[in-house]
């Protein structure tokens, strides 16, 4: 096998040029014992590229310098296409996110390990390049391009992490915001039969300066990111709708943009999906839309209420309906009449009237609270 210098992908021995760059083969000068393009002088060995954004290229590499050549991910800034007065903004970002990633510590951002700058010609500029944890998955872009939309048991799943994350960066002082919460930015593990769930690209991540930051740099994915994002300004609900957004296209198959009512400043999902053969519960299309609504007001304040309403609509219980010709057993514990029949429902608990917690069906008052029940 001859494997390509520049993009680090493997060519049939007759090859002359890349099937995957069109680079020519067998020209590249390596450093003294390296026998495929490295890094830091030897000490990154590239496998094989993993993909190219707007501003870098990330590929698989050996850690030499560890017992096991343990495997890492080494981001490298790549621009393309970009105007050279661009370039000092576009570095200035992936430094900015080397910067970001040493602070964090968090099971679903993947480690940080290393930042450095290469030169590997001595004419050019030295390359700034960020080295993390290789995760074994694929991108939520990739999986849904692949194998179509994803289940409802799955996409409260990847909900929960995905807020969890969220929570973190908004727990650090000053809160973190990721402005760029995606499909190709959200990575999925098989966990051993658990879908595990990671956030990259922290190239725009900014923060907090007194609650928001008009005049700050505008970064933001039309579908993935709400209005006053667009405008520059940032809060703490906008990682949160970037998320929602990017559950509706899970969930249904669609982009944002293709049912986003641009008058309204809603996504119209709902009646699409169900038309095209799409079943989930109102709690789940509840609470996508308190994520996404067009009103910052009417979103979840933060990540730590998201994750408290979260947990509420996850444990409830079904109940089925009384009515005999119904039956329906997609009701939730805190209703009094079906969804379908609008009859009563069989209720064994009741909420609390201050936290809306089920509270025994003979209790006058709530266990936890003291609170009167009506």
């Amino acid at each position: 096998m001859n494997q390509c210098s520049k993009c680090g992908n493997e060519n049939m021995a007759t090859q002359k040029f890349c099937t995957y760059c069109g680079e020519k083969l067998g020209t590249s000068v390596q450093p003294p014992g390296v026998t495929a393009r490295s890094f830091k002088q030897g000490r990154y060995t590239v496998q094989r590229c993993l993909g190219e954004g707007a501003f870098g290229r990330t590929w698989l590499v050996a850690d030499e310098n560890t017992p096991n050549r343990e495997r890492r991910a080494l981001k490298e800034f790549y621009p393309v296409g970009l105007s050279p007065q661009l370039l000092p903004k576009a570095r200035d970002l992936f430094e900015r996110e080397a910067q970001a990633l040493q602070k964090f510590q968090h099971e679903h951002i993947p480690k940080f390990f290393d930042f450095f700058e290469d030169q590997t010609q001595p004419a050019t500029p030295a390359t700034p390049c960020i080295v993390q944890e290789f995760i074994e998955g694929e991108s939520l872009e990739k999986r849904l391009r692949d194998k179509g939309r994803m289940t409802e048991s799955e996409v409260w799943e990847i909900l929960r992490q995905g807020i969890d994350i969220v929570k973190y960066l908004q727990e650090r002082s000053p809160h973190v915001y990721h402005r760029d919460v995606n499909p190709p930015n959200i990575i999925l593990e098989d966990s051993g039969g658990r879908l595990k769930v990671y956030l990259i690209d922290f190239g725009a991540v900014k923060d907090a300066v007194k609650g928001s930051l008009s005049g700050s740099t505008i970064i933001g994915k039309p579908g993935y990111a709400p209005a006053e994002q667009l405008k520059g300004v940032m809060n703490d609900t906008v990682d949160l709708y970037g998320l929602g957004a990017t559950m509706i296209e899970t969930l249904t198959g669609s982009k944002p943009l293709d049912v986003f009512d641009g008058n309204e400043g809603w996504y119209l999902w709902e009646d699409q999906s169900r038309q095209a053969g799409v079943t989930f519960s109102s709690g789940l299309s509840y609470f996508i839309n308190s994520l996404t609504n067009a009103r910052k007001d009417e979103r979840f304040a933060d990540a730590s209420e998201a994750m408290e309403v979260l947990n509420r609509l996850t444990k409830r219980k079904e109940l089925k309906c009384m009515n005999k010709s119904c039956r329906h057993d997609g009701n939730k514990e805190d209703w009094i009449y079906c969804e379908k029949c609008l009859q009563a429902i069989d209720r064994r608990t009741r909420l609390c009237p201050k936290e809306r917690e089920p509270i025994p069906m003979n209790a006058k008052y709530c266990p936890n609270h003291g609170v009167k029940v009506g």
